[in-house]
């Protein structure tokens, strides 16, 4: 039996293009710079997974987003985002399942902390879980969908001894998003943009100006 020592949690990825209305979103970024950045996105969650594959020892949980007519019966998102999302998600997704197999776990919509279903899902597949397990959180949003996620995954959890004194799960900002109206022009990371920012050639400037340092 693996004893999984590692916890990635990636909640709610591309939420925004499939679920919001995205009026403002396109008022303040131009579609062609949402599709750039959309793939930027999806290569960084990408290469977060393709880390936790090199890890036997590292189980993932992606919480995904649900179908837009949950919250928005009335007003469907832009065909153009909500395909871009749509088609993201999938490869997302399937990227996913290939280099992880049996050591992913999807979730619709959010972690319930009162139903067994994902201890047991996980233990059901040959795993069991170190003392000693650590977590880490990434997605959308920053301030509400990875806290609540989190909180949500820690008590499903059997306690931590390494966690017992940190009591929370280590999010990570510089791969999350943070308010829907600013979706993919600022990141929870002040460093990495501002409004109307191509993401990857401010990335890019940061890794030039670190290199002169």
């Amino acid at each position: 039996m693996t004893e999984i020592k590692r916890f990635v949690l990636l909640v709610h990825p591309f939420f925004t293009l499939i679920n919001d209305s995205q009026k403002d979103i396109l008022k303040i970024t131009p579609l062609d710079l949402i599709q750039r950045n959309s793939a930027f996105l999806l290569g960084r969650w990408g290469r977060a997974i393709n880390q936790a594959a090199k890890r036997p020892d590292t189980f993932v949980i992606i919480v995904r987003p649900v179908p837009p007519k949950k919250y928005y019966p009335h007003t469907p998102p832009s065909p153009a985002l909500l395909s871009l999302g749509v088609e993201k998600l999938g490869r997302l997704l399937g990227h996913a399942q290939r280099v992880l197999g049996n050591r992913l776990l999807m979730v619709n919509d959010a972690i319930d902390p009162y139903e067994p279903f994902l201890l047991n899902e996980i233990k059901s597949r040959g795993f069991s879980i170190s003392p000693n397990w650590t977590a880490k959180s990434f997605g959308e949003y920053w301030n509400d969908c990875v806290n609540y996620q989190s909180d949500a995954l820690k008590r499903k959890l059997p306690r931590s001894r390494t966690m017992a004194r940190f009591h929370t799960i280590e999010k990570l900002p510089g791969l999350s998003l943070i308010q829907p109206t600013k979706y993919f022009s600022l990141f929870s990371n002040p460093l990495l943009g501002a409004m109307n920012v191509d993401l990857r050639k401010h990335v890019r400037k940061r890794r030039g100006t670190r290199r002169k340092k």
